[in-house]
């Protein structure tokens, strides 16, 4: 059942034949397509991750472990992650690390998407800067990125 505080966030085409879901506490979560049913007039929908106090950022299909998920995080870092370092599981579950999780001052993510290469605009002040994909560094899934900008990047557009 839909709920109030609902929201869109993220449409796309149906090229691919998998899906990355990533939330704003650093989880990520890998299934195939074919688990997602088609829904009725009057459903609600399917449930794609299991969420404990944490909302999803970012949903992107994709086909292969040839593509990178792109980080980016709120404290202006950025990532690329081998699509391969996320092992396929089912459509619900609650997903692995996708950043390093510090007590102390957390990274929470922006935004996520999939891609082996590409160009994405992001918003810093008032200010638009076009980055390339392939500019981020290659890491692994348990560190928290290298700095992409000054300044605090309040939106990613893919």
């Amino acid at each position: 059942m839909a709920e109030d505080d609902d929201s869109v966030v993220s449409v796309s085409d149906v090229n691919g034949t998998e899906i990355f879901i990533s939330t704003y506490n650093g989880i990520g979560l890998r299934y195939l397509l074919d688990e997602v049913g088609v829904t009725g007039v009057k459903s609600a929908g399917v449930k794609g991750i299991g969420l404990k106090d944490d909302h999803v950022v970012s949903a992107s299909i994709f086909s292969g472990d040839d593509q990178f998920v792109c980080v980016i995080t709120e404290k202006s870092t950025g990532k690329r992650v081998r699509m391969s370092e996320f092992e396929r599981t089912s459509r619900g579950r609650k997903g692995i690390q996708l950043i390093r999780d510090v007590k102390t001052n957390p990274y929470r993510i922006l935004k996520t998407f999939v891609s082996d290469k590409c160009d994405f605009t992001i918003k810093v002040g008032n200010d638009l800067d076009v980055i390339k994909s392939t500019s981020l560094p290659i890491m692994d899934r348990y560190s928290t990125g290298s700095n992409i900008v000054k300044g605090n990047i309040s939106d990613v557009i893919s």
